[in-house]
Formats: structure tokens, C-alpha cells, sequence
């Protein structure tokens, strides 16, 4: 036990963004696991809903319209129309059971949630020490309801990886006086105002 105990230290202290990453994978593979079921009114009507309708062939709330004056939803079609490509791709290899896609939906969200963990260690590394930067990942992998949100549906948290690695992106040194990097970070962004609308609030503070 002591040995175990003792590689684990090790490990933590060689290696502490991998064990920040391994820590916030197997969490957030048990939220998906464990989450089924519906939640909030925004992930299930908004997104999964939709999203399975438009892998039907329908359009259950008629949110694709001829004209933009018809379209009084205000929705972004991006974040569910990528739902409803994974759907359809499900469809077609013959997996019909909801519980099934919706658990693969949750466990593809759950891999994707993580490089909030990684961003957020670089940033706070990037200003700060490597003490803080542990625990700013810690905090973002296991604290209260992270590991959840982060598997359910929500436009608002799958929109967080894009923001942070933009960020990064302009903080690293690495990239200073690149015009190449600038112009990710701006891509990076106009994809996270594509899944949700309010991010462009961050990123005019960017700006």
C-alpha cells in the first residue's frame, strides 16, 4: 500500500497535467455513465430533440426555413446539427436505441470536456506557478458539477474548450509576433459564438 501510495506521489509530481487529465477523463466517464436521463429543459429540447428529428428527415420545431424572416427561433443550428450528423451516423450502422446514442453522445462530450482541464492548466501555469495550476485543474476536473454539466448537452459548456484554447493560444509565448496564431485564436472563437451566441461577449473582451 505504501508503495502504491508512494508511485502515485511520483507520478502526481512528474507528471501532474497527465494525472490532471487521467483524473478528469475517469470522473467524467462515469458522469456519462451514470447521467442518463433527461435534465434540463435546454440540452433535451433544445439540442437532443432537434437533433434527432433532423436525422429523421423532419424538423420538429421548423427551425430550417426557407428565408431568415421565418426563422423566429434565434437558435444556432451548428451545435445540434453536429448531434444530429452523430445520430444519423448511429442510425445508418443499425444502433436505433436512444439510451445507446445518447450514452456515446455523453462519453464523446466527456473526452471533448477534458481539454478545458488542460487549457485551463496552461493558462493559470502561464501566469502563475505550478502549484496553482494543479489546483485550478483539480478544481475544474472533480469540483461539484462539473464532471456533470460537462457530459450533458449544453451549447454554454461544449462552447468553454474553443474559448480557453483560444486564449492560450494568444498568451503563449511561443506564438508572440505570429500573425498565423492571432487568426486560430479568432477562428477558435467564431466557432465557440457558432455553438452559443453570448460567447461573443468573451470574445470581445479578448478583443
Amino acid at each position: 500500500m505504501a508503495n502504491k501510495k508512494f508511485w502515485m506521489q511520483r507520478f502526481w509530481n512528474q507528471y501532474p497535467l497527465l494525472a490532471l487529465l487521467l483524473v478528469a477523463s475517469t470522473v467524467r466517464v462515469f458522469a456519462a455513465w451514470f447521467s442518463a436521463g433527461y435534465a434540463m429543459h435546454d440540452d433535451h429540447f433544445l439540442v437532443v430533440e432537434v437533433a434527432q428529428s433532423w436525422a429523421d428527415g423532419q424538423d420538429v420545431y421548423q427551425w430550417i426555413t426557407s428565408t431568415k424572416e421565418t426563422n423566429t427561433s434565434g437558435r444556432s443550428l451548428f451545435y445540434p446539427g453536429l448531434v444530429a450528423g452523430l445520430f444519423w451516423t448511429l442510425d445508418q450502422m443499425g444502433c436505433h436505441d436512444p439510451r445507446t446514442k445518447m450514452l456515446i453522445l455523453r462519453l464523446l462530450q466527456a473526452l471533448y470536456s477534458v481539454l478545458a482541464v488542460y487549457y485551463v492548466y496552461k493558462i493559470v501555469l502561464h501566469w502563475t506557478d505550478e502549484r496553482k495550476a494543479r489546483e485550478a485543474g483539480l478544481l475544474l476536473a472533480l469540483l461539484w458539477l462539473m464532471p456533470y454539466i460537462s457530459v450533458r448537452t449544453l451549447a454554454e459548456v461544449v462552447s468553454i474548450p474553443p474559448l480557453l484554447a483560444a486564449t492560450w493560444v494568444l498568451l503563449n509565448p511561443r506564438y508572440a509576433g505570429k500573425w498565423l496564431w492571432p487568426l486560430c485564436a479568432g477562428l477558435l472563437i467564431g466557432v465557440a459564438f457558432s455553438l452559443r451566441y453570448q460567447t461573443l461577449l468573451y470574445g470581445a473582451g479578448l478583443g
